[in-house]
């Protein structure tokens, strides 16, 4: 497997004047100093139930680190040899943000590769607290598009014509999502003219933000197989074979 490779991951305040908006940067992830306030989950993946164990701060290295040019990289272990059994598992990595940025915060990812194949769904998502993920973005498999999701306690819905790129297909925030998601850059002064209409949308005028949002944290995560990526047969709509069969391949 690839590693995923992180660029700057900029949250900035934001204030709102009128109709406009001015942003301020106000914390930057980026090159060798990438890892330095985050939390390393060290635990099964108990929410999708992937094929993976997350490693614990103390056995990151392999995992998480810094290239030559400054990115940052989160991978699964592609070297250790896995006999072929009905139930295997891999070492990956889970991280949590130290810091949680409040409602009204603009977060902007660049990601110079994320994992592609058979098996590895990536996540990147905030959550107000462990086994919360109010935003999520995910890929899995060989599809060929993400999906992002909004997921609250019963109450919040998805407003009627939001504007986006995306497909909707579900409308309750107990389980929403849409599709795709296009390419967006930041700048200390970010000039959103040019970004074009949103891939997921979800306006306040059907959901109450700030009863329903607190302030988040930030998580990545590379899992495999699990109960989305590797059930069978959303597994064969891309994927030949079986999930956990190439997950023992892995390093081979």
């Amino acid at each position: 497997m690839r590693s995923a490779s992180l660029l700057p991951l900029l949250p900035v305040a934001l204030q709102l004047r009128l109709a406009t908006a001015t942003y301020s940067p106000l914390y930057e992830y980026s090159g060798t100093t990438f890892f330095d306030k985050w939390d390393y989950y060290g635990n099964t993946d108990n929410e999708t139930w992937g094929n993976v164990t997350f490693v614990a701060a103390v056995n990151f290295t392999k995992l998480t680190y810094t290239n030559a040019a400054d990115n940052a990289i989160l991978k699964v272990d592609n070297e250790t040899t896995i006999a072929a059994a009905p139930l295997v598992y891999r070492d990956s990595v889970r991280i949590t943000s130290k810091d949680a940025y409040p409602i009204g915060s603009v977060i902007v990812a660049d990601f110079l590769h994320m994992p592609y194949g058979c098996g590895p769904p990536f996540g990147c998502w905030v959550q107000t607290s462990p086994g919360q993920m109010p935003e999520k973005l995910t890929s899995i498999n060989l599809g060929q598009f993400n999906q992002m999701s909004l997921h609250t306690t019963d109450g919040c819905q998805q407003a009627n014509n939001t504007g986006q790129v995306g497909t909707t297909t579900v409308g309750n925030c107990l389980d929403i999502a849409g599709t795709n998601i296009n390419s967006s850059t930041s700048t200390p002064s970010l000039d959103l003219t040019d970004w074009g209409a949103p891939n997921a949308a979800y306006p306040a005028s059907a959901c109450n933000i700030t009863r329903f949002f607190q302030p988040q944290q930030l998580v990545f995560d590379i899992t495999v197989c699990g109960a989305w990526a590797g059930v069978p047969n959303i597994y064969a709509e891309t994927c030949p074979g079986s999930c956990v069969r190439a997950l023992a391949l892995l390093s081979r």
